[in-house]
């Protein structure tokens, strides 16, 4: 039996949050092996950091 992703939206207010945020995920993932996950993260001040966040750009949690 096909199960669908858990689909998790989070908006963050400076990439300094991204840490906490992407440990959070890590926790739940391991807490959870069985479930599939489809994260999608945004930062809302993400301009002076423009070589580091773009904005669509996806982050891969291995």
């Amino acid at each position: 039996m096909m199960t669908k992703p858990i689909k998790i939206e989070i908006t963050a207010d400076s990439i300094s949050d991204l840490k906490l945020i992407i440990e959070s995920i890590k926790k739940l993932r391991e807490s959870n092996p069985d479930e599939t996950l489809d994260v999608t993260i945004r930062v809302e001040n993400a301009d002076i950091y423009k070589t580091v966040v773009k904005p669509g750009m996806k982050i891969c949690l291995v």
